[in-house]
């Protein structure tokens, strides 16, 4: 689940939130003991709804974007099959589709634009529980995208929209990179 957050710079309406569900894939190479190489390729829905803005144009704006993380994972175990992670990297962001326009609700001074590619920092944390050929991950991420996604000027004045928010993922790794890493020689 995707719990992001924009705001209309210079505005103060209220936000909702998008909160949808993320699909993706995880591959995971082993650089060193308990130092993996993350990647994925995940499908993201991101947005929310903005009242109170003062506009006509209080429609959800919904987001697709695949999204392509590459992290540094760090897990060291702290009790028989259970270890705790840390992860930090960047990530991707490309724009399936752009907010659309209602035309009826805007003044032909309006402009607007919209970036497809967005880079994004990520730090993250979790849990993990080790089972031959898979491991089982309660995952905690943050996000905070670079670029906004969704620009408009009106009267001289700019306003802007860009995700941030945090990520709760629960998921099975299978396979050989779920095996934990060989513990530290005593």
């Amino acid at each position: 689940m995707q719990r992001a957050s924009g705001g209309y710079n210079g505005l103060n309406p209220k936000n909702h939130p998008l909160q949808s569900v993320t699909l993706g894939l995880v591959a995971r190479q082993q650089l060193y003991k308990a130092l993996w190489l993350q990647q994925e390729l995940n499908y993201v829905r991101k947005g929310g709804q903005l009242t109170g803005a003062g506009f006509y144009d209080e429609d959800p704006i919904v987001i697709n974007y695949v999204q392509v993380p590459v992290l540094l994972h760090v897990q060291l175990p702290i009790a028989g099959a259970l270890a705790v992670y840390a992860q930090g990297g960047g990530v991707l962001n490309l724009g399936l589709n752009s907010r659309r326009i209602n035309p009826q609700y805007y003044a032909g001074g309006n402009k607007y634009g919209t970036n497809p590619l967005i880079l994004a920092p990520a730090v993250g944390a979790g849990l993990a529980w080790q089972q031959p050929q898979r491991s089982y991950y309660l995952n905690f991420r943050y996000s905070a995208d670079s670029r906004d996604f969704f620009e408009r000027s009106y009267g001289g004045k700019d306003y802007t929209l860009r995700n941030k928010g945090i990520t709760l993922t629960a998921g099975v790794l299978f396979g050989l990179s779920a095996q934990p890493p060989a513990p530290p020689a005593e």
